[in-house]
């Protein structure tokens, strides 16, 4: 039986994690815009208005694939790599993602171009939680890519082609 690891952490837990985090080659490019990232900094900012006692805010899973000691983002990176550009604005500090698509890259640079005068000291990784499913197996870690991938820009059929065929 395949190990599974899912574990519930804050993005700075993640972030503080020894292993690597990549991009596999066969994931699509970064391609939000300001449109989805306006809406994900409203969901913030809604969360943070709440005066309840809230939990954490929850940005909700993301699937690891561990290969060696890199665990490749399989479900997760457009929002990760959102937080990346923003923790970049904030601080300066990014989280060790290295991106080599040219998409990727261009779009990466026209959201900080595009978000880079605003403030973001309200955006704390301490207050954000995700749930990190782990899994050993591509085959594995691309069935829970097809069960949970549902929200945020919708896959192309091109791109549903391309992972399930790789």
């Amino acid at each position: 039986m395949e190990e599974i690891i899912v574990e519930s952490l804050t993005l700075k837990e993640l972030f503080d994690k020894q292993q690597t985090l990549a991009i596999p080659e066969y994931q699509r490019p970064y391609v939000w815009t300001p449109k989805e990232i306006n809406k994900l900094l409203g969901q913030f900012k809604q969360h943070q208005e709440r005066t309840d006692d809230k939990p954490l805010f929850y940005l909700g899973s993301i699937v690891l694939h561990k290969k060696d000691n890199t665990l490749e983002i399989i479900d997760g990176q457009q929002r990760l790599t959102t937080l990346q550009i923003l923790s970049v604005i904030k601080s300066n500090s990014d989280f060790g993602i290295k991106y080599s698509h040219p998409i990727s890259l261009k779009n990466i640079k026209s959201n900080h171009s595009h978000f880079s005068n605003n403030n973001y000291e309200t955006i704390d990784f301490e207050n954000i939680n995700v749930t990190i499913v782990i899994v050993e197996s591509e085959d594995l870690a691309y069935s829970f890519f097809e069960t949970l991938n549902t929200g945020g820009k919708r896959l192309s059929g091109t791109d549903i082609l391309k992972a399930h065929h790789l």
